[in-house]
């Protein structure tokens, strides 16, 4: 879809707590994508933005990362693929320099089943032991009465 038909997508899902946009992935180094990427962000709706980085990322990449889309003004870090790495250094030393700090972590492919609350504890559980991944995820974090497997609802991520 385009940008100009944004306003009426959302509008389609107002009934809706939370709805969560996938955009297609930007390369942080290509200007010309996160001018892209800002035309979806800027379609006169007040929207939370969350910036999408891998648990598998090296820092030196990650902060790469952060520093070219910072001026997209994303409010949280959304860390993904959880599950696939015993090791979080990289991201907690992000999250650390970060003004922003981390809203949901990503353990599995099954949404929203598979996206946790990033809450204090449990970021810093992830310091030492894998075991802050097993707890069950927060399901009112989408609404009240969603169900597993059913469509994301609270606020507007993109």
């Amino acid at each position: 879809f385009k940008p100009e038909e944004m306003t009426d997508l959302v509008h389609g899902f107002r009934h809706k707590d939370v709805i969560l946009i996938d955009t297609v992935g930007r390369s942080p180094r290509n200007r010309e994508d996160l001018l892209d990427l800002r035309r979806f962000l800027e379609f006169g709706m007040p929207i939370e933005t969350h910036l999408l980085v891998s648990a598998l990322t090296k820092f030196s990449d990650l902060r790469a990362i952060a520093s070219s889309f910072q001026e997209l003004k994303y409010h949280k870090v959304l860390v993904t693929k959880a599950d696939e790495t015993s090791n979080f250094g990289s991201v907690l030393s992000l999250l650390a320099d970060e003004k922003a700090g981390a809203s949901y972590i990503t353990t599995g492919q099954c949404v929203p089943d598979d996206i946790i609350t990033a809450d204090a504890e449990r970021m810093a559980s992830l310091a030492f032991s894998r075991r802050a991944l097993s707890q069950q995820p927060a399901q009112p974090q989408f609404g009240p009465g969603s169900q597993p497997g059913a469509p994301a609802d609270p606020r507007l991520l993109a």
